[in-house]
């Protein structure tokens, strides 16, 4: 596999791993929007139980990728790629025989660190599609693979939870990991993975044990929050639309979310290739917090829907912008460690999100927990400020 020709976007490595990336993300939002229900409900345990079960996935996949981002090329990005897959796919049909707490806990942790290695992995070598002058637009597009998986997967999660069984999702999963797989192994990765990763032998050496980019984790800590808040939409809004009587609603709420990102973020990743990081991420920040002011005072499901579209807005830019900003500072032989501690934050966000504000709603209500992330989505934007918007955010 080389680097794409200059100004070629579509290639067959690249429109392959976009569906891969479709079908193990469709696998994730199919699972995350009906697990806490079902922990609640079959084996009797409150929202912060459900929430160490929904984090379990991420603290895997956290793990995954701080191991595996430094040493990925030299491990070979095609056959981790396979492998990853594979037992990603074997994990997800686990599932139909985890019937005990502790289980489902272990299964979805192993399920965590493979999806931490292959995502890592695909994400790298789309990149590496990618032309550097398109490179915003580029990781725009090749972001909406899983975001149009985020409007189909909730959707048909909620409906086959509530009128068939778990198990009916579990199988949809499975055959969603399995179409991945097909994918990857239809991408036509080269055994010796891109040229473009080749450092010196002296670089190897010295970056043998690294665990993360220095240069991406700026924008990376600040994605870290944004995530928290997302997971916390994902693991608990179905619940929520019910306390509100909205469940109708609710089964379109990651539908507009993606349809307000579909035509958003391509055009950000334009507007990042051409102006500057700052002109992207303090709009993208500000509309994120807005739908959660709105979903804190939904009460009929025109404010509900309307939230998904602020949040759909404000967590699917600064996903892509946030990916984009995390490897245009490095170079291409490190974007796998870019790549793999730009999601690990994202993965250890949507973890200890639904864990820790789920110890707020018994207290808060749901209306309290979603109030409350406005300030999360605050500090993220002072972060953000204090470490990179100040300095690099400013330029081109």
């Amino acid at each position: 596999m080389e680097r794409a020709g200059k100004g070629k976007l579509w290639t067959r490595t690249f429109t392959a791993l976009l569906a891969a990336n479709f079908f193990t993300a469709m696998v994730f939002y199919l699972l995350n929007t009906t697990i806490a229900g079902y922990v609640m409900d079959s084996f009797r345990v409150g929202p912060a139980e459900s929430g160490v079960i929904v984090g379990a996935y991420a603290v895997g996949a956290v793990l995954a990728r701080l191991l595996i981002g430094g040493g990925a090329a030299r491990l070979g990005l095609r056959r981790l790629a396979w492998s990853s897959t594979a037992l990603y796919l074997l994990l997800t049909a686990l599932y139909l025989a985890a019937d005990r707490y502790w289980l489902l806990f272990l299964v979805r942790f192993l399920q965590g660190i493979s999806f931490g290695i292959s995502n890592t992995v695909v994400n790298t070598l789309g990149m590496l599609e990618i032309p550097l002058e398109r490179q915003g637009e580029g990781t725009a597009v090749f972001t909406l693979s899983p975001t149009l998986s985020a409007a189909v997967g909730p959707a048909v999660g909620m409906v086959l939870f509530r009128s068939d069984s778990y198990r009916t999702v579990l199988w949809t999963c499975t055959v969603c990991a399995a179409v991945a797989m097909v994918m990857v192994l239809a991408a036509g990765i080269r055994p010796d993975g891109p040229p473009v990763l080749a450092a010196s032998e002296a670089g190897e050496e010295r970056r043998k044990f690294e665990l993360f980019e220095a240069r991406a984790l700026p924008v990376s800590v600040m994605f870290l929050l944004m995530a928290m808040c997302y997971g916390t939409v994902t693991s608990f809004v179905s619940r929520y639309s019910e306390s509100l009587g909205l469940e109708d609603a609710a089964t379109f709420y990651f539908v507009v979310y993606a349809l307000v990102i579909v035509p958003v973020r391509p055009l950000a990743g334009r507007l990042l290739d051409k102006r500057t990081d700052n002109m992207v991420i303090y709009p993208t920040l500000a509309v994120y917090a807005l739908g959660f002011f709105l979903l804190s005072r939904a009460g009929n499901g025109f404010v509900l829907l309307l939230s998904a579209a602020c949040v759909g807005a404000g967590y699917g830019v600064s996903l892509s912008g946030g990916h984009a900003i995390a490897v245009k500072y490095t170079t291409p032989d490190r974007y796998a460690l870019a790549v793999a501690t730009f999601y690990a934050c994202g993965d250890l966000g949507v973890g200890v999100g639904p864990a820790l504000l789920g110890m707020l709603q018994p207290s808060l209500g749901y209306r309290g927990m979603y109030l409350s992330l406005v300030l999360v989505v605050t500090l993220g934007g002072l972060l953000y400020t204090a470490f990179h918007g100040r300095g690099r955010g400013r330029g081109r």
